[in-house]
């Protein structure tokens, strides 16, 4: 015959196996939904370093083609090139882009010239060097006129340097050859 105090300590074994058994359930859940958390997190870094290799690699690309005369003008367009670069620029050296013209197109026998003007105000240093950078590093185009002009803010009542600056690009058109 069982005696109570042998019922009882059956009781209290049987609530401690089942108390280490749900314990050990959910530990190795949650080790296991950790694990996954993890491997998902290794996942999003991957993907996040292979965007930035594709940016690197599309830069390089776009620099490549760009030195080498080839067809990043031709796939990004002339516009979106200069606009890239000079936003860029005008972001790194205190300039800022007051306007920026549509595409004017002008056609002589077989050739056209695409023509752009940009106006950014800012300091005269950071003018010159985005001159420079223009006439150096940008491929597409060539800065065929500027014109500085100073204008008083009524605002502040300080003047302000502003630049107009009309990039060209001149190339052979196929379809008057054809």
């Amino acid at each position: 015959m069982k005696t109570p105090q042998y019922r009882f300590y059956m009781l209290v074994a049987g609530f401690l196996i089942l108390l280490i058994a749900s314990w050990n359930l959910s530990i190795s859940k949650a080790f296991s939904e950790r694990s996954s958390y993890k491997n998902y997190e290794d996942q999003k870094e991957g993907i996040a370093r292979v965007e930035e290799r594709m940016m690197q690699l599309r830069q390089q690309e776009a620099m490549l083609s760009q030195e080498l005369g080839g067809s990043a003008g031709v796939e990004q367009g002339f516009e979106e090139a200069l606009l890239q670069v000079v936003g860029s620029f005008a972001a790194d050296h205190r300039l800022q882009l007051t306007e920026f013209s549509e595409l004017m197109i002008a056609q002589d026998q077989n050739f056209k010239i695409e023509t752009l003007r940009l106006s950014l105000k800012g300091a005269y240093k950071d003018h010159l060097r985005l001159l420079n950078h223009l006439e150096s590093d940008f491929k597409l185009g060539t800065v065929a006129s500027v014109d500085f002009e100073l204008r008083k803010n009524y605002n502040n009542q300080k003047e302000e340097l502003y630049q107009t600056i009309f990039v060209q690009n001149l190339y052979e058109d196929d379809e008057s050859t054809k």
